[in-house]
C-alpha cells in the first residue's frame, strides 16, 4: 500500500511542476493481496492529490456466455470492490465538475 500512495503522490508532483493532467492508469491487485482496502487508500490519496484520474488494469463483463477473462485482475460488476469504484467514481467526477 505505502508503494502506491507514494507512487501517486509523485504523479501528483509531476502533474503539479509541468501543469498538465495525469490520469493514473493500468494498476491491479489481486483479491488475495487486500484489494478493496489498497484500493481504499490510493483512491482517497488520487481525490485528496487532485489527480486528474484513474483507470484501472482490467474491468470484468459478464456476458450471456460467460464472465471476460480474468488475469486474477479483474473486477466484475455487483462485487464489493466493484461497488467501492463505483462510490470513489462518483466523488471524483464531483471533484473534477467545474
Amino acid at each position: 500500500m505505502i508503494w502506491g500512495h507514494d507512487w501517486i503522490t509523485h504523479h501528483r508532483d509531476s502533474q503539479a511542476k509541468y501543469n498538465k493532467p495525469v490520469l493514473m492508469e493500468e494498476f491491479g491487485v489481486r483479491p488475495e493481496q487486500n484489494q478493496i482496502a489498497t484500493y481504499e487508500n490510493w483512491y482517497s490519496t488520487v481525490i485528496d492529490s487532485g489527480l486528474t484520474g484513474v483507470l484501472i488494469w482490467q474491468a470484468g463483463s459478464n456476458f450471456t456466455n460467460g464472465p471476460t477473462p480474468d488475469d486474477g485482475d479483474a473486477i466484475y460488476p455487483n462485487t464489493p470492490v466493484y461497488r467501492m469504484e463505483q462510490a470513489y467514481s462518483v466523488r471524483l467526477k464531483a471533484r473534477n465538475e467545474y
